[in-house]
């Protein structure tokens, strides 16, 4: 059986995770997603109205944000393609610039109103708002120093005020980044001196599980049982390590172009997510103590990572969320009656984590279910 410290060879058992059928659906749903954003741009026009081009271009070039900064307004017209500024409008100069890729729609929709600061975090320069949260907001953006694209969560500054808040934060962090495992986004950085306070994490190009559900639908019982043998494989991990991700939103879960799923240690306090468990330890203390609470109680706080598994099973598998108190064999197959056997049988198993734990122990079951779920991919046409 495939070891705990080497879960990531899941990626490569019966042909791997990383299966061509799976990185073709994930690119598929990115080029549809990626179309769709070509209608923020459209969106755009009615804020043009209220400015002229060479207002836009003096705005811009205040910022500071172009990679390559204009001498003039008439020099970034002519970075955008245009050969003079006569019967250019905003909407116009706003398009060329964005299908250049010389700046973001976000980017673009600050400037119109007027925002020409704020887009520097450091050296990192936003690019994009991936989600704001309550206490949290995270950027899509680009490390000017090392030239590469990360993801920057910023903690609120009203939230970052309280110590308990600061402590809470940065806890989950440290937490996160300790381990090493492929499907973890890894930490790059975290600057914690002053407000506001920020950590830096690897970019993942891909799609979220969210709006790969959201935009494909429900996924292939194949490639389903690919995310989440790979979902459970870094549960085993960080289980192993005295962690568990409980509550995790689909948000918060990347299938990456390359087949590989990445989760984020992001937070989304206060939303309503499709798949969300709280993150948190699940145990504590020196190995006396740990072994003590795991004698006493085999599941311990884990019980909601199986359910977690759990639910994203079932979400990938219907393409809705669980409602509550109906029971998830019972809704998968209202939803999908083709449904197969093992996958109802392993829903149950995550479901009531109790009665298969106690004699092999957290991470061992978690390890088994996700070589299940890889041999059941393998098996299928």
């Amino acid at each position: 059986m495939t070891s705990i410290a080497d879960s990531s060879s899941l990626y490569f058992l019966c042909g791997g995770s990383r299966t061509t059928e799976l990185v073709s659906y994930i690119r598929r749903a990115h080029a549809l997603i990626e179309c769709r954003k070509t209608n923020d741009v459209d969106d755009l026009e009615a804020h043009t109205r209220r400015i002229t081009a060479q207002d836009f271009a003096k705005t811009c070039i205040a910022s500071n944000v172009l990679d390559t900064q204009p001498s003039d307004p008439d020099n970034l017209f002519a970075m955008a393609g245009f050969r003079g500024t006569d019967g250019v409008d905003a909407f116009s100069l706003v398009r060329r610039l964005i299908e250049g890729k010389l700046l973001t729609s976000w980017q673009c929709q600050q400037l119109l109103a007027g925002r020409y600061k704020g887009f520097f975090l450091r050296h990192y320069k936003l690019l994009d708002v991936y989600h704001s949260g309550e206490r949290t907001r995270t950027y899509r953006a680009r490390d000017t120093f090392l030239e590469r694209n990360v993801w920057i969560e910023v903690l609120c500054s009203r939230f970052a005020e309280d110590e308990n808040n600061r402590t809470w934060w940065l806890s989950r962090l440290r937490k996160f980044s300790s381990l090493t495992h492929e499907n973890l986004a890894t930490v790059h950085d975290a600057f914690v001196q002053d407000v506001p306070m920020y950590v830096s994490l690897e970019a993942v190009e891909g799609v979220s599980i969210a709006d790969l559900v959201n935009v494909v639908g429900p996924v292939p019982f194949k490639l389903a049982a690919m995310l989440v043998a790979q979902a459970a494989a870094v549960q085993a991990y960080a289980n192993h390590h005295g962690l568990f991700f409980g509550q995790l939103d689909s948000r918060n879960i990347i299938a990456a172009l390359n087949g590989c799923l990445k989760i984020l240690p992001f937070d989304y306090q206060g939303q309503e997510p499709s798949v969300a468990w709280d993150y948190r330890t699940s145990l504590g203390g020196d190995d006396e103590v740990l072994s003590a609470r795991r004698e006493e109680n085999p599941i311990g706080d884990s019980s909601s990572g199986f359910h977690f598994l759990g639910i994203f099973l079932v979400y990938l598998v219907s393409g809705k969320s669980l409602p509550e108190g109906v029971e998830p064999s019972v809704f998968t197959v209202q939803e999908r009656p083709d449904t197969p056997q093992l996958l109802l049988d392993l829903c149950d198993v995550l479901f009531s984590p109790q009665q298969h734990v106690a004699d092999s122990g957290v991470a061992t079951v978690l390890l088994e279910i996700a070589q299940q779920l890889a041999h059941f991919a393998q098996r299928q046409p």
